[in-house]
């Protein structure tokens, strides 16, 4: 357990916790598939239409399949549209994804992160016993 405590150096992950009010408006399931290479620094994508069927509302987070970077819809992708949805995000790419690649929701949104040891602020005990854990800072892990 104390080796566990103290492996704030390897990088660790975890599904990407959704607002519930976003999760509870999420009727796709799948992971869209994108349809062009989008340049970094670039916060728009074109997903196919094809590939997956109902709406990822605004505020979901996402995955691009191809990076670790964990980004935030702006705009609402409905792919039960007749038209390829663009939609945007932020913040801009921070390297290429390729056409073929996935924009990844729901489950597959993984955060890869580092523990932050550094700040150890509202950790307390209570007659020598652990009473609150305090808060914990997580960096996001390029």
């Amino acid at each position: 357990l104390l080796d566990t405590l103290l492996d704030f150096d390897t990088v660790k992950t975890m599904v990407m916790p959704q607002f519930k009010e976003v999760f509870d408006a999420t009727t796709c399931s799948a992971n869209p598939e994108v349809v062009t290479t989008i340049a970094s620094g670039v916060s728009t994508v074109t997903l196919d239409k094809d590939s997956a069927v109902g709406i990822i509302p605004k505020g979901s987070f996402i995955k691009f399949s191809n990076h670790p970077k964990v980004y935030i819809l702006s705009t609402e992708a409905n792919l039960s549209s007749g038209t390829n949805p663009v939609v945007n995000f932020y913040p801009a790419l921070v390297s290429e994804v390729t056409s073929g690649s996935f924009m990844n929701i729901l489950s597959d949104c993984t955060f890869s992160y580092y523990r932050d040891v550094s700040d150890s602020r509202g950790i307390t005990f209570t007659d020598g016993r652990l009473s609150n854990l305090g808060t914990i800072n997580l960096l996001e892990a390029l």
